[in-house]
């Protein structure tokens, strides 16, 4: 049923719902319980006893796997199946209200950057990726700006004044210029990495 009820909501999720994150719920914390219960028998006991030791821990989670068996139960409903459409509603009220506070993540102070950076070495698809999004957090102004009163050169935006690209006379002196070739070299290499991903698992 949570199959088919997936099936049936696909052209509402994006991509098809290919990456697995609507039916994913389901599949880690409901159907390992409730998967061979038929769904006609399916009552809000089930549910509390199903989602209880998550609901607290994994807040979020475990509301989004109610909210997803909601949606079966609706559907099989919708199949002319006798089930209980108050069902998730009862076992919410079981359940209590959550305990779980969110906590942010705290972002990275931007004097950490370069050193965060200079250790992401090992050159795996997460690092790359990571070194790829920071290559230029490095909230320092650009060295060799093209005429006075400008603080980036004709390379990073400014207007006239000195020659473009590699016919500038401090190319190689500019920080976000070596930065933007770094970002141009680990680009390259994310995507061969991707690719090389993607003929192993094809």
């Amino acid at each position: 049923m949570a199959l088919d009820a997936f099936e049936s909501r696909k052209a509402e999720l994006k991509g098809d719902g290919k990456a697995g994150r609507w039916f994913s719920p389901l599949q880690l914390h409901v159907l390992p319980k409730l998967g061979k219960v038929p769904v006609s028998d399916i009552d809000q006991r089930d549910i509390r006893d199903t989602l209880a030791p998550i609901w607290h821990t994994k807040a979020d989670t475990a509301k989004k796997a109610m909210d997803r068996l909601g949606i079966c139960l609706r559907h099989a409903a919708a199949l002319g199946l006798d089930v209980d459409m108050q069902a998730t509603d009862k076992a919410k009220a079981l359940l209590g209200k959550q305990r779980h506070t969110v906590k942010h993540i705290p972002s990275l102070h931007w004097r950490d950057v370069p050193t965060f950076y200079q250790s992401l070495s090992e050159g795996t698809v997460t690092e790359l990726a990571l070194r790829l999004l920071t290559a230029k957090s490095t909230r320092q102004r650009c060295k060799c700006p093209s005429k006075r009163g400008w603080n980036v050169c004709r390379l990073h935006g400014a207007e006239g004044g000195a020659p473009f690209g590699t016919a500038h006379p401090n190319y190689r002196h500019g920080m976000r210029t070596k930065e933007m070739e770094n970002v141009r070299r680990l680009t390259s290499l994310l995507g061969r990495k991707v690719r090389d991903t993607i003929e192993v698992v094809t």
